[in-house]
């Protein structure tokens, strides 16, 4: 993630600094949350507590905005 990791990780103690930066850059992206959130089994599909059973839809719509909609939408489509 840090293009200039080995002249920044001098040490063990700021390698590991920088491995707990990249944890938790990864946790807060909007394609780990979503995939945190999201889950598809079978024909049914699970957003936080609702369930929705696709067979009830034709279509199922995504709209987003702001710099996390791109990721959120790849993170959807994938799953």
């Amino acid at each position: 993630m840090f293009s200039n990791r080995d002249a920044l990780a001098t040490d063990a103690d700021r390698a590991a600094a920088l491995d707990c930066i990249e944890a938790a850059i990864e946790a807060g992206s909007p394609e780990t949350a979503t995939r945190s959130a999201v889950g598809l089994d079978a024909r049914t599909l699970t957003v936080a507590d609702s369930t929705y059973d696709l067979d009830a839809y034709d279509d199922v719509v995504v709209v987003g905005a702001g710099k996390a909609a791109g990721g959120v939408a790849r993170e959807l489509e994938s799953i």
